[in-house]
């Protein structure tokens, strides 16, 4: 039989293309959970720059600040904690007259994320907020959740 009549692949070409295919993904997918990650993180400091905004609006008018997102028009019934970024960040706005504190959750496919929790308060403090576990993060508030 002569070589130049055959046609298609064979079994070695085959593993070779699979196994390329392999290694590629195996070096994309960990960069794509991460890029995931950073817009799910973004999505949800976006909502805490509106609650913030929402609370001095509530300030501005009530003379106190709120614990209650049916005050800043951000939920349909009274609580003091709503999801964000699909469900991936609970939000939870603590309050008194004086001062309030956001707090964004990781939860879902978030917890996995090394940036963890975080705060912001009406003295203007953005900060890993501590989980009261010895295995809080340690990274920088900037290269976590920084616009």
């Amino acid at each position: 039989m002569n070589k130049k009549n055959k046609k298609g692949i064979t079994l070695i070409e085959l593993m070779i293309v699979i196994a390329i295919v392999a290694i590629l993904a195996a070096i994309a997918w960990p960069s794509y959970q991460s890029s995931l990650q950073r817009g799910f993180r973004t999505q949800a400091m976006t909502l805490l720059g509106d609650i913030q905004a929402g609370q001095e609006r509530f300030h501005s008018n009530a003379k106190k600040y709120t614990n209650d997102f049916l005050d800043l028009g951000m939920s349909t019934v009274s609580t003091s904690s709503i999801t964000a970024a699909d469900g991936r960040y609970e939000i939870q706005l603590t309050a008194d007259n004086t001062s309030y504190s956001i707090v964004a959750i990781p939860k879902l496919s978030q917890v996995s994320d090394h940036c963890k929790r975080y705060l912001l308060n009406s003295l203007g403090q953005k900060r890993l907020a501590s989980t009261g576990t010895t295995a809080d993060s340690a990274l920088p508030t900037s290269r976590c959740w920084a616009k």
